[in-house]
């Protein structure tokens, strides 16, 4: 919030500053990488047979030995491949040791439903003996909600010898993938082709809406879509003993992964009453005043205001926003939805051992407020 220029300020990210520090390395290489004059380390990534980029990190010198898996799906057939890997293959022979090992263990139970998943094969032979039973000219849409999914397109679209439209967002993505020689090639030229002498051979994946498989956004579906019947496919994790399906979690609408939301960050104490000012000076109802003003300090306790996208009406298009019109936004909101035990619940999450001067800072506020408050009263 700039009180100065008395806007809300947009702040769009972006990381295109980072291209010079950030470096590609290939798969399967010792890469030194030197922290400090007379300092290196040598790391390795491994591949995580997860999604596309995913990948371990092993990480030595000439006495540790660290690997991070961060996220892997441990199949039985990539368990074999990584004990074969030509870097591993002194720590799988004893001949090494690790020193510390950073697993996933998000799904390492022995309990029903998650002591058995079936492999990635095993998956996709359920799904092309599915789409067999349908009429040859069926449109198919696949619900790729998230990465992960690359190794089940180009399994569908060999199968079904068709192209899959996805939306201009995926297809971006991965055309900008392609153009690193480190990407595997699953990821690259199978998905959005490559130059093969004079003739541009195409990748799985494509632009084209005609074609009969699809994995366009859900909710942004195309218009050949919707004037088609189609059969949707949503995939799942697992299935328990009992045959019980196990959803993935944002399957189907994306678990609301295209509900964009923006915050105002209220984490400054001072701005937070500046802001107060201004719905005493904005705001001409006194209970509207009481209220906002209420919602503004409850928001304190998460650090910042959320707004939904669908809430700035007419300011979409994200530009500055006037410091008058978001005091009447932040009365709209306050005066219609039930912000209590959202900030509440947000609250809960924060750390209980909080900085004494930021107890100190919001104690300070908090007795401004109830001068505000007072004021907004006797003179509104």
């Amino acid at each position: 919030m700039n009180f100065a220029k008395r806007i809300l300020e947009t702040r769009k990210v972006h990381y295109k500053h980072l291209e010079r520090l950030l470096k590609a390395i290939p798969l399967s290489v010792p890469t030194e990488i030197e922290l400090a004059p007379g300092r290196t380390i040598r790391v390795t990534l491994l591949d995580a047979n997860h999604c596309a980029g995913a990948v371990m990190f092993l990480i030595d010198n000439a006495t540790d030995t660290i690997l991070y898996t961060g996220d892997i799906r441990a199949e039985p057939w990539w368990v074999n491949a990584i004990a074969r890997e030509p870097v591993l293959v002194p720590y799988a022979s004893g001949q090494r040791r690790l020193n510390k090992m950073y697993l996933d263990t998000t799904f390492a139970t022995k309990n029903d439903p998650y002591k058995h998943f079936p492999t990635k094969a095993e998956g996709l032979q359920e799904l092309l003996a599915k789409i067999a039973a349908y009429p040859g000219d069926t449109v198919f849409h696949f619900n790729a909600w998230t990465f992960g999914y690359e190794g089940v397109w180009s399994a569908l679209a060999a199968a079904l010898r068709s192209q899959i439209h996805v939306d201009q967002y995926k297809w971006g993505l991965y055309k900008a993938l392609a153009k690193f020689p480190s990407v595997p090639s699953q990821y690259g030229s199978a998905l959005c082709g490559f130059q093969c002498g004079n003739r541009h051979q195409t990748g799985c994946l494509t632009t084209d809406q005609s074609v009969r498989l699809h994995s366009c956004e859900r909710g942004l579906e195309c218009e050949h879509l919707k004037s088609s019947p189609t059969v949707f496919i949503t995939p799942i994790i697992t299935r328990s003993i009992n045959g019980d399906v196990l959803p993935e979690v944002g399957a189907g609408r994306g678990g609301g992964d295209l509900v964009q939301s923006h915050e105002i960050d209220l984490q400054d104490p001072v701005a937070a009453v500046e802001l107060m000012k201004l719905c005493v000076e904005n705001i001409t109802d006194a209970n509207a005043r009481v209220k906002t003003m209420r919602f503004i300090t409850e928001a304190m306790a998460s650090g910042s205001i959320s707004v939904l996208l669908e809430d700035l009406d007419s300011s979409n298009d994200l530009t500055d926003m006037p410091l008058k019109q978001l005091t009447l936004l932040l009365q709209k909101i306050a005066e219609t939805k039930d912000w209590s035990q959202s900030l509440q619940n947000n609250a809960s999450t924060t750390s209980k051992h909080e900085d004494r001067g930021t107890l100190e800072s919001i104690a300070q506020l908090s007795r401004h407020i109830v001068r505000l408050l007072y004021g907004s009263l006797v003179h509104g």
